[in-house]
């Protein structure tokens, strides 16, 4: 075998080993965020902003367990909560003031 042939075949099998590894550190992992407008009815309207791909504003709701892939919160007078699997309950992360509703 010529050298030149061996150094195709070594740059080949490099650039092989390169894609798989570039590949392995890119994997895409989705992460869907559940949020619970759990304010009483009297308070200003629940606004949520997602910074990721810039979705805009949403209107979520829905919870059911937390995953790994899937992160469950609750919006509620006393703060915002969220939920911890091994736990099995809501725990409250922030704390906030309430604003009350004006009427125009």
């Amino acid at each position: 075998m010529t050298n030149t042939m061996m150094k195709v075949i070594i740059f080949v099998l490099l650039l092989d080993i390169s894609q798989t590894f570039v590949s392995a550190c890119f994997i895409e992992k989705t992460i869907h965020v559940h949020i619970t407008n759990d304010l009483p009815l009297d308070t200003t309207p629940l606004r949520l902003h997602c910074r990721s791909d810039d979705l805009g504003y949403q209107t979520l709701f829905d919870m059911l367990k937390a995953t790994p892939t899937h992160h469950y919160w609750s919006v509620r007078d006393a703060g915002i909560y969220y939920y911890d699997p091994n736990e099995k309950r809501f725990i409250r992360k922030y704390i906030w003031k309430i604003v009350q509703a004006r009427v125009l």
